[in-house]
């Protein structure tokens, strides 16, 4: 097991700040997702959203790119570790 995380512990694993960063942007993106619908109700002041609103699209693909960019930051922490 000391092999498969390079000397590492995981407590020392948790505690980095690529970690870390991941972590918080991936919850972020997803809380975003979740929540897009009702970001867009509060914007439009309505009850009723189209799922082709250009509003509740961007918000969908802003949290997606927070999603991924977070993937992407633990992807070359792991790589460069």
């Amino acid at each position: 097991m000391n092999y498969l995380l390079n000397g590492v512990t995981l407590l020392e694993t948790l505690t980095k700040v690529e970690f870390l960063t991941s972590i918080i942007l991936g919850s972020i993106g997803l809380a975003i997702i979740c929540l897009a619908k009702r970001i867009t109700k509060t914007i439009r002041k309505t009850n009723f959203i189209m799922p082709d609103d250009k509003i509740f699209i961007t918000i969908k693909v802003v949290g997606l790119i927070l999603v991924v960019i977070a993937f992407i930051v633990l992807m070359i922490s792991s790589l460069m570790a």
